[in-house]
């Protein structure tokens, strides 16, 4: 896991102003994740509270049963009006990034 302090200038005393922004990276689909326990999805949730990630993001990159390379983005935001500026974000750059949502009923969604 890699926690980074976006937004904070250089120089001491400026911790407050910063946003904590988490990322990781695993080999095994999004899906599968989130089902290798039934309280999965609090824990990703409790553990972005509890390290103050306002963003946490999980890369996943890992072949099918087809052998086929595949991409997956969890995303989790500390409130929605940042899941909001982050799909707007997503969606104003569309052209540059090939996304799909895909939607899981019940997972972290907004």
């Amino acid at each position: 896991m890699t926690i980074v302090e976006a937004g904070k200038p250089d120089g001491a005393g400026s911790r407050g102003m910063g946003s904590y922004i988490g990322m990781s990276s695993i080999g095994i689909s999004v899906a599968q994740l989130l089902a290798h326990k039934d309280t999965a999805t609090q824990e990703i949730v409790y553990f972005q509270q509890s390290e103050k990630i306002r963003l946490l993001m999980i890369v996943s990159g890992y072949y099918d049963r087809q052998k086929n390379f595949k991409r997956e983005l969890l995303v989790s935001a500390e409130s929605v009006d940042l899941m909001k500026n982050l799909l707007h974000f997503f969606n104003s750059n569309a052209s540059q990034l090939p996304l799909k949502v895909l939607h899981q009923p019940g997972q972290l969604c907004c």
